[in-house]
């Protein structure tokens, strides 16, 4: 008998294509999407990933970060042992990156004065949970609140913004941008 020889009937190997994505969203330029390929039975694969990074791979275990929003349709192919050949298909919603940010109608102002915030965040935001040190009120889930301010002191601002579709979470704080005094 020689070592050599190989005994593998091709036609008896079970075929299946097993493969899944960690999530069919993602933030450009942000988390990963693992892509897993458990396939039974393959001699070759090839993963590509349209505005991914990597753009291609024939491993079985790949991390991609896609760069640009839009939809992306990730595929698979394998080539099974038997010379056949398998693929799949992963639409992936990418979002833009969500940056919160606002501007202030003043910035100085005095006590008892109104300050009417403007929501700049880019992204798509679809929730604002703001805070205003010394303002009445002191928060806010409007977009573009008026807030007014009763003490004599510079305030900090705070905006956390959320967006729903993929639950990405950004905020700014802004120190000292309100200068209140008599």
């Amino acid at each position: 008998m020689s070592c050599d020889k190989d005994d593998t009937n091709v036609d008896s190997v079970t075929k299946e294509l097993l493969a899944t994505a960690s999530t069919d969203k993602t933030v450009a330029n942000g988390a990963e999407v693992k892509f897993i390929d458990l396939s039974l039975g393959v001699k070759n694969r090839v993963w590509t990933f349209p505005g991914g990074d990597p753009a291609t791979s024939d491993i079985p275990e790949v991390d991609v970060v896609f760069a640009e929003e839009g939809e992306v349709l990730a595929t698979l192919e394998v080539e099974y042992v038997d010379g056949t050949k398998e693929s799949t298909e992963f639409p992936i919603t990418v979002f833009p990156v969500l940056v919160a940010d606002f501007t202030a109608s003043e910035t100085r102002i005095k006590v008892g004065e109104t300050v009417t915030f403007t929501d700049a965040t880019i992204g798509d935001a679809t929730a604002w949970n703001w805070e205003f040190e010394g303002g009445t009120p002191a928060t806010s889930t409007e977009q573009n609140p008026t807030v007014t301010f009763n003490v004599n002191k510079p305030v900090t601002i705070s905006l956390t913004v959320t967006r729903a579709l993929d639950g990405s979470v950004a905020s700014v704080e802004k120190a000292e941008l309100i200068q209140v005094g008599p």
